[in-house]
């Protein structure tokens, strides 16, 4: 029944997310302890990304390439039913393997770190130091720029196999062509996050990507508006779109990487005024905003395409002009407002490098390698 379906789907996704967190959370919150040095914690967090997204994109690149293909009874290899099944053994293998890598290896780094250390600060307990966590001003603020940043990355996420199939009418081969060339824009975030990060410091460097991503995801979008971008179908317009999407992508990842790594500087900034360890607090307070605002994120693609309204299972080609070009000017208005609230977010975020070194000077504890 509808009934049962639904309790099956509610439990799974419950359970599927407690897992998430009680991996996702001690992992975020080891940052801190891996380095003590400003730029260092970026330059690890980027290792955690490009992992992260190479194992994603290969998944989706196999989805495409072999388990979501198209077949006599579906046209579009997207609405295949079976290809899922598939997909989501594939999918858990890999999280599996990825999460017993990632924690076995990182596991003999932090013993090191702790041997003949000093005595660790108090753990934060209690409901009133639990709130009083929360409510520290940089994590808040942090917190309200992750909102703008993470909810935009899921509408896109959930949008982008609408606006490629019915905007720019991808074929099959294209989209696999599209995942196996996002992993470029992975490296390219691996490659310049540091030094950007460096040179203008995490919240400056986070704002300006930001920008920077909406620039160049959102101007094919305008730039066909303005019958300015290669039409859909032409033997160009694909390769010009890809470098745009790969760019923007970049830039984006990049943002996302200096967002996580600015937990750590909070975390180091609390335990400095309070000498009391959060890192796990506000590590879940992170990923359970991520959590909300990527249902945000879908629920907004969501109501963007019955706004529009978007055929169910229509095919590229096949759908009236006017609801295409109601479904990208939809997108493009969305995206930039929530980017450019992000991007001026971030420049509120007070803690940089400057007041790193002074912590770091005041106690005497240098920096950890």
């Amino acid at each position: 029944s509808e009934w049962e379906t639904f309790g099956y789907l509610f439990l799974t996704a419950m359970f599927v997310r407690m897992a998430f967190s009680a991996y996702e959370v001690p992992s975020l919150a080891l940052l801190p302890e891996l380095s003590r040095d400003y730029h260092d914690r970026t330059a690890i967090m980027r290792y955690r990304f490009l992992f992260g997204w190479g194992g994603g994109l290969a998944i989706m690149f196999l989805a495409y390439a072999i388990l979501l293909v198209p077949t006599e009874e579906y046209a579009n290899g997207q609405l295949n039913a079976e290809g899922y099944s598939n997909y989501a053994i594939l999918g858990a293998c890999v999280m599996v393997l990825a999460a017993l890598t990632a924690a076995i290896a990182t596991q003999k780094r932090i013993v090191r770190q702790y041997q003949g250390g000093a005595a660790l600060a108090d753990t934060a307990h209690g409901m009133s130091e639990f709130l009083g966590a929360f409510r520290y001003k940089p994590f808040l603020l942090l917190m309200f720029a992750g909102v703008f940043a993470f909810t935009n990355q899921w509408l896109i996420f959930a949008l982008s196999i609408y606006l490629f199939t019915h905007v720019w009418e991808f074929s099959q081969g294209m989209f696999t062509v599209y995942s196996a060339m996002l992993f470029i824009a992975a490296f390219v975030a691996f490659l310049v996050v540091t030094p950007i990060s460096m040179k203008l410091g995490k919240a400056r460097a986070a704002a300006l990507l930001t920008v920077i991503s909406l620039t160049l995801g959102t101007l094919p979008y305008w730039l066909r508006f303005a019958d300015l971008f290669p039409v859909a179908g032409t033997p160009i317009m694909f390769p010009v779109l890809l470098t745009f999407l790969v760019a923007s992508t970049a830039a984006g990842i990049s943002a996302m990487i200096l967002t996580l790594s600015m937990i750590a500087d909070v975390s180091d900034h609390y335990e400095f005024e309070t000498g009391r360890k959060t890192e796990g607090l506000f590590s879940s307070g992170m990923f359970f905003m991520q959590k909300i605002v990527n249902g945000i994120g879908i629920l907004l693609s969501g109501l963007i395409i019955a706004a529009v309204g978007l055929p169910a299972g229509a095919a590229a080609g096949t759908v009236d002009g006017a609801i295409v070009d109601n479904l990208a000017l939809s997108y493009l208005v969305i995206a930039t407002v929530i980017s450019l609230i992000g991007a001026w977010a971030y420049t509120l975020f007070p803690l940089g490098e400057n007041e790193h070194a002074m912590r770091e000077a005041q106690r005497g504890g240098g920096t950890a390698t």
